[in-house]
């Protein structure tokens, strides 16, 4: 399901894969959080732990089916900050190059949102997303906006929330480890 040229090889251990991400989805100094939040978060509730804070059930990567119709908790996700301290603003968010870029839309929270599709049914969905424009990444990856939009821009926690589907208009959630890192 990886866009040309975004799969991996061989299997990646979850902190190689969360670096490998960072690098398809950030700009320089990015981390993502599948599994864990990186616990120099700081001043965030449970954040300040060294070894990070594990993902709760359903907003991680592994794919759940929600016992709670109302919930968008279904896995699939990660998080993307800009640097380990979830402080950078204004900082680039990229998607992998080969996909159809949506329009930018706002859901019931007011959280902006942008979707890409690509031709090997791979959907993503960035949420937390503003307009931004540049040159790409140094996987190749385009620039779709900023990390940060609106419910994503809390002082001192900026971040994105990237929502992975297999196939998007049933709703069917991929664990994007698999997709990426071969897991």
């Amino acid at each position: 399901m990886a866009p040309k040229g975004y799969d991996s090889y061989f299997k990646l251990t979850d902190q190689e894969c969360d670096r490998r991400l960072a690098r398809i989805f950030g700009a320089p100094g990015a981390v993502v959080g599948s599994t864990v939040d990186p616990g120099t978060l700081g001043r965030f509730a449970g954040f300040d732990r060294p070894n990070g804070v594990d993902r709760a059930r359903g907003h991680g990567p592994e794919p759940f089916d929600n016992p709670d119709p109302k919930s968008s908790d279904r896995g699939g996700i990660i998080h993307v900050y800009g640097n380990p301290q979830g402080t950078a603003s204004n900082t680039a968010l990229y998607a992998p190059s080969g996909g159809t870029v949506g329009r930018m839309g706002v859901d019931s929270l007011k959280n902006t949102f942008t979707r890409v599709s690509y031709g090997t049914g791979l959907t993503i969905t960035f949420v937390h997303v503003s307009a931004g424009t540049g040159d790409p990444n140094a996987m190749g990856s385009v620039r779709i906006g900023d990390l940060g939009g609106p419910g994503g821009n809390l002082d001192g926690y900026v971040h994105s929330h990237l929502i992975f589907y297999s196939d998007f208009k049933k709703g069917t959630r991929v664990d994007p480890r698999k997709v990426f890192c071969g897991q």
